[in-house]
């Protein structure tokens, strides 16, 4: 009985990766909307070329201009992966495994809760926001699986124990080679385990702590922060991993953060006050911050509820039957894993991706990428030097393979770019590109136009012109 409750009745974590199956699938529309970014197509065709070829680039394989800086597969496994599931079923095995790894995020987004203490309610309620904020990035690119790293790092280093033993370690260098190479994230694995040992080393110069315990803590992760950091050494390229930039999240989850901050700082729990901040006060945001603030800022503001005194008795009365309650479903939820449901769960959406109806479905947005006017360039000649926007070049290298060599430019009006300098026709003429794949919007398409570039194609989301 104990061992059927505790493999095929599933918890709270579980019942949050399974919903968010069924949400990424049904109201999400995964197999489109998992393929907005054209980056994709990028990180197929890399992963592609390196079984193939088993050879790491190092200048950029698919622009026919060189910038003459290195050009890195930062990303280099998680490529592979999704090149092999490319190669064997098609764009529909790449969506299979990224909704799968999104319902990863979420259950081990609620470990973590539980991890540090947060509210069953709590954690209900936040489950919200953090699915809307990191939904905004569901996308079919390496960054969902660094997300899995980044929340299981903090995970690992919230477990209980007064410092780190030689397995610990092994699992921290482990874990931060296959980071390394995964995800140009990386970097915030030795980041955050110099939070964890500064905020150790600093508790007892503040508080009334115990500083041989603190101390030890400090040296574990001090220890821990270099052997990550060497440990990401062991990639194809090296030091040369440069760290990457972040992304955005909203004004609630930063709102929650920063109560959650002063509320841990509060508590004592310098560690997470330094975590919350860093990531709440980093100008262009993340959505990984979605991801690990609200879990700590959970904790905090449960220990403070816990905490709490100078209350009327009635508001005492309600929030302790509030707090006695949610750990009483917490104490049954901890009873149960239903592992053998996901099991389950991941073999469906598996098979329901092999599905003909599905697999045809699943793919580049049609109405976001060139997918008619691509079929005209099979018309231009091999050695054609394409202009397009990032986007467009993303579709256009996947489509050919890498085949077509393609100048990606960065922006929505590339020709104001020009129009805002004297002499932009040659720079034009300099770049010596001879087509042209554009939005129809594009206010390039009637400057070359003016300039004497005819329409080769046209449709209602691109024009193909040439010089």
């Amino acid at each position: 009985m104990r061992f059927a409750r505790r493999w095929f009745v599933p918890d709270l974590a579980l019942l949050a990766a399974i919903v968010t199956l069924i949400y990424s699938l049904a109201g999400f529309h995964a197999s489109r909307e998992l393929f907005r970014d054209a980056t994709t197509g990028w990180h197929l065709v890399t992963g592609e070329r390196i079984l193939e070829g088993y050879r790491f680039p190092r200048q950029d394989p698919y622009s026919f201009v060189g910038t003459g800086a290195p050009w890195l597969a930062r990303d280099w496994a998680a490529d592979c992966l999704m090149g092999l599931a490319f190669t064997r079923a098609g764009l529909a095995g790449v969506a299979a495994i990224f909704v799968v790894a999104l319902a990863l995020v979420s259950w081990i987004w609620f470990r973590l809760t539980w991890a540090v203490n947060g509210n069953f309610f709590l954690a209900c309620l936040l489950f919200v926001p953090m699915v809307s904020n990191a939904s905004v990035e569901w996308l079919a690119v390496p960054r969902v699986l660094g997300w899995i790293l980044l929340l299981a790092a903090v995970w690992f280093f919230e477990q209980p124990r007064p410092r780190f033993r030689l397995r610990d370690y092994a699992v921290v260098v482990l874990g931060s080679i296959v980071w390394a190479n995964v995800d140009e994230t990386f970097f915030l694995l030795p980041a955050i385990a110099l939070i964890y040992a500064i905020s150790h080393f600093a508790r007892p110069l503040i508080w009334n702590a115990d500083a041989s315990v603190e101390l030890a803590r400090g040296r574990s992760f001090l220890l821990t922060a270099v052997l990550s950091a060497l440990a990401t050494l062991a990639n194809p390229y090296g030091w040369r991993l440069a760290a990457p930039s972040l992304e955005c999240h909203s004004t609630l989850v930063l709102l929650i953060g920063v109560i959650g901050g002063a509320a841990a700082l509060a508590q004592k729990k310098l560690a997470h006050f330094l975590l919350l901040v860093a990531f709440a006060c980093e100008p262009r945001g993340v959505p990984a911050a979605a991801l690990l603030l609200l879990p700590l800022a959970n904790g905090a503001i449960t220990d403070g509820l816990r905490r709490a005194h100078d209350l009327r008795a009635a508001v005492r009365h309600g929030l302790s039957a509030f707090l006695t309650y949610s750990d009483r479903l917490r104490l049954l939820d901890a009873r149960r894993t239903g592992f053998a449901w996901g099991a389950i769960a991941a073999v469906l959406v598996l098979l329901w991706f092999r599905l003909p109806t599905v697999a045809a479905h699943t793919g580049f947005p049609p109405e976001r990428f060139p997918v008619v006017a691509a079929n005209e360039l099979t018309l231009v000649p091999p050695d054609a030097r394409l202009l397009a926007p990032a986007d467009y070049g993303g579709y256009v290298v996947f489509r050919f393979q890498g085949a077509r060599k393609v100048l990606a430019y960065e922006g929505n009006d590339f020709a104001r770019v020009f129009e805002a300098r004297p002499g932009w026709q040659a720079e034009v003429e300099r770049l010596d590109f001879t087509h042209a794949l554009l939005p129809d919007d594009s206010p390039l398409v009637p400057a070359l136009e003016q300039i004497g570039w005819k329409v080769v194609f046209r449709d209602e989301v691109a024009t193909l012109l040439a010089r």
